[in-house]
């Protein structure tokens, strides 16, 4: 949320579409923490399996918002 929010304050929509990248990257990474947390038996495979599920939904939607911001994109003048 922190990285979307910085790049919602950038300058152009170039970077708010980086800084949705990183997000989605970050939200990756939790993802994978989900699998550790679940090997190491720190959470149940049940609560692990619908947080990967969440992080995945995210990460759709940061590549749904990235795509339309590309899509509509400007031409310059």
């Amino acid at each position: 949320m922190n990285n979307i929010s910085e790049g919602f304050f950038r300058n152009s929509d170039s970077e708010f579409r980086q800084f949705l990248n990183i997000s989605k990257g970050s939200t990756g990474e939790v993802k994978s923490m989900y699998y550790i947390a679940e090997d190491q038996n720190y959470v149940s495979a049940e609560l692990a399996l619908d947080r990967r599920n969440r992080c995945q939904r995210i990460m759709a939607g940061n590549s749904n918002l990235m795509q339309y911001l590309k899509s509509t994109k400007k031409p310059h003048s």
